[in-house]
């Protein structure tokens, strides 16, 4: 499914008008906290105090995934639980080996803001999962991952369902996770 499907997910003129609000925060939210990543980012790179750093830096991502819990954005849930994982693993890194995964933890902010501001836009979709997939990141987002969050939207997804097929009769499971949901793809 393309981005274009979204919309259907959103209301059906594209982003509703509370869903627009919704966004809207969370784009100030992030916005806002731009400073403090980079100030926790910016202690990080240079090995001074890395741990009250790293705890700066996951407690804004934190406030994020709470966001997003809230507003039931659950793809970007899951970019904030892939950021967190990865910030983790970047600052448990030798300082000489920083350097892609200090831009791109840089720079996902403003990736996710692009995105919050066109969230059915096929483009912004792609370009955000393309950017979570790049080498530099401790753990790239796989394939299949970058598939499940962009179909059929990192901005509106209520469950994770599996759906399988006995003869005659459907069984729907919920799910956990996007990984659980990757799991249970043939």
């Amino acid at each position: 499914r393309s981005c274009a499907n979204m919309a259907n997910d959103l209301g059906q003129d594209g982003v509703s008008d509370p869903q627009d609000e919704m966004l809207a925060l969370l784009r100030a939210e992030l916005d806002d906290e731009r400073a403090t990543l980079q100030k926790a980012l910016d202690a990080i790179n240079a090995d001074a105090d890395v741990a009250e750093a790293v705890e700066r830096y996951t407690d804004v991502v934190q406030r994020l995934w709470s966001t997003c819990q809230l507003l039931g954005l659950h793809g970007l849930q899951e970019v904030c639980s892939f950021i967190n994982n990865n910030i983790l693993a970047f600052s448990a890194q030798e300082a000489a080996e920083r350097t892609q995964a200090g831009e791109l933890l840089g720079a996902w902010p403003d990736q996710v803001l692009a995105y919050l501001a066109a969230p059915t836009d096929e483009l912004t979709c792609k370009a955000l999962t393309g950017f979570l997939q790049q080498p530099g990141w401790g753990a790239p987002l796989t394939d299949t991952e970058a598939r499940l969050l962009f179909t059929p939207n990192l901005a509106r997804r209520d469950d994770y369902l599996r759906v399988a097929d006995s003869g005659a009769l459907l069984t729907i499971e919920r799910l956990d996770s996007l990984a659980e949901l990757g799991a249970a793809l043939p």
